[in-house]
């Protein structure tokens, strides 16, 4: 018979499984393909990537995408870096889906693709209780999301009257909860004479590119960013 009692870490929340958090703080994931069935993607030959650190006490890596078609143009090329999908919370660059996202990325667009890997909320302290779970453990600790690193737009955000924009394409799929939020975006953008052009994908839903990267959305996303990345080809354009 124990004297000190239990001194086990409990479950403090428990998010579908998938995240849990302990009441020492600890975060516990499975797997996050858990979530959705396990899919073949076609092979692209002629794209070179690689692995390389840019934050060794994190053990963070940014995948790099190259075409081999490039060849001694790709320092000239533009850089479109990719952020997985997650909710801040989930994943890696290394999913089959969004490996083979940035591969088609790299393939099909004149550009560099670097797909970053991050720190997973909540240790920084589909639905809409899914997004609002996510933002809640990705920003820190009473934050909401007028919090900088979720709204440009906040109270305490830097002003951004001052800064001097390269052009910027925000894309949108018209059923992504998330939609009104974009076009409140590029039109906030617009409102203060920034170079914004935007293109809603109608009928798609949040993640789709991340969820089907070889489907006629994702073709359609491509042929947008494609088309912008050569009208604005070394003005530093930005895409999101």
């Amino acid at each position: 018979m124990s004297g000190g009692g239990d001194t086990a870490p409990r479950v403090v929340e428990d998010y579908r499984g998938v995240i849990k958090i302990l009441s020492d703080g600890t975060i516990v994931r499975s797997d996050p393909a858990v979530l959705r069935p396990p899919e073949r993607f076609p092979d692209v030959p002629g794209v070179q990537w690689e692995d390389v650190v840019y934050d060794a006490a994190h053990g963070l890596k940014l995948r790099v995408y190259r075409s081999a078609a490039a060849g001694g143009d790709a320092g000239k090329l533009p850089v479109l870096v990719y952020f997985h999908s997650g909710g801040f919370c989930l994943g890696t660059f290394e999913q089959p889906n969004f490996h083979s996202g940035c591969l088609r990325l790299a393939s099909e667009l004149p550009a560099v693709v670097l797909s970053a890997d991050y720190r997973l909320g909540p240790e920084q302290a589909s639905t809409p209780e899914m997004s609002d779970t996510l933002w809640r453990l990705s920003l820190p600790a009473g934050a909401t999301r007028d919090h900088p690193a979720a709204n440009p737009f906040g109270p305490d955000s830097p002003g951004l009257e001052p800064v001097a924009f390269p052009p910027v394409l925000v894309v949108s799929a018209g059923r992504d909860i998330l939609h009104e939020r974009a076009l409140r975006y590029a039109a906030r953008l617009k409102g203060m004479g920034k170079p914004v052009e935007l293109a809603v994908l109608e009928g798609q839903e949040h993640a789709f590119f991340s969820r089907q990267p070889w489907g006629e959305a994702a073709s359609e996303l491509i042929r947008v960013v494609k088309s912008f990345v050569l009208v604005h080809k070394g003005d530093g354009a930005e895409c999101t």
